[in-house]
């Protein structure tokens, strides 16, 4: 995350540069992405490209943008002179977050008032996931997100999601624990030890 203008360059697009130097680059469905090298899997992982949200000006008089990335949208708001860019979609169910309110630092879903940190993207309530942030970084005075959302060990994430949900006694946490497993490649049989 960009914490504001004090980590800009003389040169914008001079970390951009370095950033993608010597990596191939695709063109899919309009968008732009960044293939890199995997060296967990031996494979190749697909990162989403940067993307214009807007001008700094632009996010300061409306208080929040919308960007459209090749499948979610992104919500990139202004707080206390800090850059956020969130999943503009609630975790818990699916609700616009752009419609929700932001008071000291939390993002609030309208909904059912689920409450997220803006730095981190992490829920106050146990009943609701993490909402996933992305990167922002600022080049010149336009904001630019990398519209990528995932969670490095998926897995391990939803497994312990599993157990809050079972602890607790929570339906909906349990339910989109183990479709999160499955999603993540883990057998059937493995989420039920």
């Amino acid at each position: 995350m960009v914490d504001g203008l004090a980590n800009v360059t003389a040169d914008p697009d001079a970390n951009h540069k370095a950033r993608y130097a010597g990596r191939i680059i695709f063109v899919w469905a309009g968008q732009s992405h960044a293939a890199f090298p995997s060296t967990d899997r031996g494979g190749v992982i697909v990162r989403a490209e940067f993307l214009r949200a807007g001008t700094i000006q632009e996010l300061k008089s409306k208080g929040r943008l919308v960007v459209r990335g090749a499948h979610r949208p992104t919500l990139v708001v202004e707080d206390r002179g800090r850059i956020f860019a969130l999943d503009n979609r609630c975790p818990h169910m699916g609700f616009p977050l752009d419609r929700g309110s932001i008071e000291d630092g939390i993002l609030i879903c309208h909904w059912h008032h689920a409450r997220f940190d803006l730095a981190s993207g992490c829920t106050f309530d146990l009943w609701a996931d993490d909402v996933p942030t992305c990167a922002v970084e600022l080049r010149g005075d336009e904001v630019w997100v990398q519209p990528e959302f995932g969670r490095p060990d998926a897995a391990a994430y939803w497994r312990q999601r599993l157990e809050e949900g079972m602890a607790h006694n929570l339906g909906l946490v349990i339910a989109k624990a183990i479709q999160g497993q499955l999603a993540a490649g883990v057998s059937p049989l493995e989420i039920v030890r």
